[in-house]
């Protein structure tokens, strides 16, 4: 029992998982699907669209799994809720056994049970079923803080009765695969127990061969024993006998120690598979951010080369200007200072303007009076004033006449 799972063969081959019956009830009762439609809770699921968003709201949000609310009358729980959110998006075969094996949470593997009690073809339940009727992790079905139990007992529970927590009924099993599940149940537990009583048996042996031999006393030396004495070798038999119960017990411990160790085995399977698993995201999450950056830093360079761009085409054009501003400068400076030398030549100053004319005069010349008289038609005779001195006077008059060149 329990050496290879099905769904290891339908992974490899079809991803689909089987379906048997309504594809619109999903064969629940209708009271429990109207009032799940109908909440407002289910019509915020529309949002999830994929199958790992689904499972981290049912890692977040369900902490027991019975199908209504407490004290609310027919008010559906969050895990029915998500478990016919599940049913809508028709899980596969790859995704289920993520469900069943999730090591995170109880609840996760409990719902991805329920939907293969209530979707899959009775036939097919006990290879489904079968390998974790003995799994030890603990679940609480109920609300509250009692009523923990080992997932192996719930399992068994979904696979063997016909209602729910007492609450609502599942899909009916036919009654030929009933007693044909049972039938192997029962054959499964005894197996089990040929198991445990074969492993005592081995480790009895293993002790007695370990154990040094007893010397034994000669034939014909036999001695007729005294009551006494009988009853001290009862007593010495009883007393053999109760370490040997304690060994069997033992025993049967050791063998649920192992059952336990293969237990554990199964699940650092699981570990490992789901440490690949993440790995492998983690990997395609590193090349993608990797991808990221890499475009970012091209458009960074990008965006750097053309701002380089733009500030040597700016600071050239600057220099430009520069240049064209102080040549004009220089020009109009020289303009400046051929006007000036200009303005200059052509108006000069007081001062060469005095010097030109002191240059350009004729000196002063002493001419007689009676030359000056001849000139300007002027005679010598007539009155002379009073104040003059005596007629006849031939002193000459110097008279500087400076003459104004126009």
């Amino acid at each position: 029992w329990g050496q290879r799972h099905p769904i290891d063969d339908m992974c490899r081959g079809s991803n689909s998982l089987p379906f048997n019956g309504n594809e619109k009830t999903y064969n629940m009762d209708e009271v429990t699907r109207v009032n799940i439609l109908s909440t407002n809770y289910f019509k915020d699921l529309y949002a999830l669209k994929t199958y790992h968003e689904v499972v981290d709201e049912i890692y977040n949000q369900v902490t027991h799994v019975e199908p209504w609310v407490a004290n609310q009358g027919t008010m559906p729980s969050t895990a029915f809720c998500l478990l016919f959110k599940l049913f809508s998006m028709r899980v596969t075969a790859r995704q289920m056994r993520g469900l069943m094996n999730h090591p995170d949470s109880p609840f996760i593997r409990a719902l991805g049970f329920l939907y293969l009690r209530y979707t899959l073809p009775p036939k097919l339940m006990w290879d489904w079923f079968e390998p974790f009727l003995d799994d030890e992790e603990e679940i609480k079905p109920k609300a509250g803080q009692s009523g923990v139990i080992p997932f192996g007992r719930y399992v068994r529970l979904l696979l063997t009765k016909d209602r729910y927590l007492d609450r609502i009924f599942f899909p009916r099993i036919p009654v030929p695969i009933a007693k044909e599940i049972d039938k192997k149940m029962k054959e499964r537990d005894a197996w089990i127990r040929q198991e445990e009583m074969r492993e005592e048996e081995k480790r009895k042996t293993a002790e007695q061969a370990q154990k040094p031999p007893t010397s034994s006393q000669p034939a014909g030396r036999e001695r007729r024993q005294s009551p006494s004495r009988e009853r001290g070798v009862r007593h010495r038999s009883r007393s053999r006998e109760r370490p040997q119960e304690r060994k069997r017990s033992r025993s049967r411990s050791h063998d649920r120690g192992r059952y336990r160790d293969r237990d554990r085995d199964r699940d650092r399977d699981r570990d490992r598979d789901r440490n690949r698993t993440r790995d492998y995201k983690r990997s395609r999450s590193r090349s993608r951010d990797r991808h990221h950056s890499r475009r970012h830093d091209r458009r960074q360079s990008r965006s750097r080369s053309r701002d380089r761009r733009h500030h040597h085409h700016r600071s050239h054009s600057q220099e430009r200007r520069r240049h064209h501003s102080s040549r004009d400068m220089d020009r109009h400076r020289d303009q400046d200072r051929r006007g000036t030398k200009r303005s200059r030549s052509r108006s000069p100053t007081r001062h060469e303007a005095s010097c030109h004319q002191s240059k350009t005069s004729p000196p002063p010349a002493s001419v007689p009076l009676s030359q000056l008289k001849e000139i300007y038609g002027c005679s010598n005779e007539g009155p002379k004033p009073e104040g003059h001195g005596g007629a006849g006077s031939s002193e000459d008059v110097t008279v500087v006449v400076l003459k104004r060149q126009e």
